[in-house]
C-alpha cells in the first residue's frame, strides 16, 4: 500500500513538473521528455499493481461471485462507449413487475 502512495506522489509530483516545463518562456524539449517517459513507467507499474490486486481478489471470490464480477465488468465497458456484452441474469430487472 506504501509503494502505492508513493507512486501516486511521484505521478502528482511529475505532472506538476511537465506543467512547469511547459509553462516556461522556453521549452526544455530533454527535461520534458525525460519527464514524460517517467510518468509512463509510473502509470505502467501502477496498472500492473492494480491488476495484480484484482486477481488476487477475483482468487477469493465464490464461482457465483466471479460470474457476477464478469457481469458487472461488462457493463461498466458498456458505459465507457465500448460494445456492451449481453448480460443474461435469472433476476428480473429493478423496476420490472411480474404480469
Amino acid at each position: 500500500m506504501q509503494e502505492i502512495k508513493a507512486r501516486r506522489r511521484e505521478l502528482r509530483a511529475t505532472r506538476a513538473a511537465v506543467r512547469d516545463v511547459c509553462a516556461a518562456a522556453t521549452l526544455d524539449e530533454s527535461r520534458l521528455r525525460t519527464l514524460l517517459l517517467r510518468q509512463s513507467e509510473l502509470r505502467a507499474e501502477q496498472m500492473v499493481a492494480q491488476h495484480a490486486v484484482r486477481a488476487k481478489v477475483k482468487q477469493t471470490l465464490t464461482a457465483e461471485q466471479q460470474a457476477r464480477w464478469e457481469e458487472l465488468r461488462r457493463q461498466r465497458r458498456g458505459h465507457r462507449g465500448g460494445q456492451e456484452a449481453p448480460v443474461h441474469t435469472s433476476q428480473p430487472e429493478r423496476g420490472a413487475t411480474s404480469m
